[in-house]
């Protein structure tokens, strides 16, 4: 993977610029991000008056659902999984051995 990443550069292949590191970072301020823009929008300042798809069922639901992802994927990022209660005991007790 390495070495796919950072082929590019002397050849004129566009992605010179991604190499491990910089795939770290960007991984990194991703993360962040989603530290703090999820839970600031799934604070619903607008009270779903402002906006459109908040009035739609089901499809309202969607933007939430996917400031919560973000937010549980930042979260796990850094280490903290608060997905455990979804295995079973046994896959619990498994993976804490681990």
């Amino acid at each position: 993977m390495e070495q796919l990443l950072n082929a590019g550069g002397k050849d004129g292949c566009p992605f010179y610029f991604v190499t491990l590191t910089n795939l770290n970072r960007m991984k990194r301020l991703v993360a962040i991000m989603g530290l703090v823009l999820a839970p600031i929008y799934l604070l619903n300042f607008t009270f779903g008056i402002w906006e459109l798809p908040d009035n739609l069922p089901i499809i309202g639901n969607l933007d939430e659902l996917a400031a919560a992802v973000w937010l549980m994927a930042s979260l796990k990022h850094f280490g903290i999984d608060i997905t455990d209660f979804l295995l079973s005991p046994r896959r619990l007790h498994k993976s804490k051995k681990e």
